[in-house]
């Protein structure tokens, strides 16, 4: 106990960070420092996104579909993960690509109505 008062513990750092977000039209983009595993989550028509291993600072937005609808954003810091959400009127589904530039490693992310899916 008296070794917590005089050592505080200290908070995990992580070699990864968001370090930037671009907004698209159909989505948006979320780099970071270096790659990091993904894990994806798609239910009750929102989309997530959960950036293991890596830290950012809260963010929030929207995009407009189309023209039409209104999908809210939002990056949300956790434990030891940020999770990026998605989330419309209408159930949507996403789509995540990665990319590499010289100094980031980015994951491409588009938003879509489920509805707008045309089935072949």
């Amino acid at each position: 106990m008296l070794g917590r008062l005089v050592n505080p513990p200290v908070p995990p750092e992580f070699p990864n960070r968001v370090e930037q977000l671009q907004r698209y039209t159909d989505g948006l983009a979320v780099c970071l420092k270096r790659a990091t595993q993904v894990q994806v989550n798609q239910q009750q028509g929102a989309y997530q996104l959960v950036f293991m291993s890596t830290t950012g600072s809260p963010a929030q937005g929207e995009i407009e579909l189309a023209g039409l609808q209104v999908v809210r954003w939002r990056v949300q810091p956790e434990a030891d993960a940020v999770r990026v959400v998605f989330a419309g009127v209408q159930p949507i589904v996403g789509q995540w690509y990665p990319r590499s530039t010289d100094q980031h490693w980015c994951a491409d992310i588009r938003i879509q109505f489920a509805a707008d899916i045309v089935l072949e």
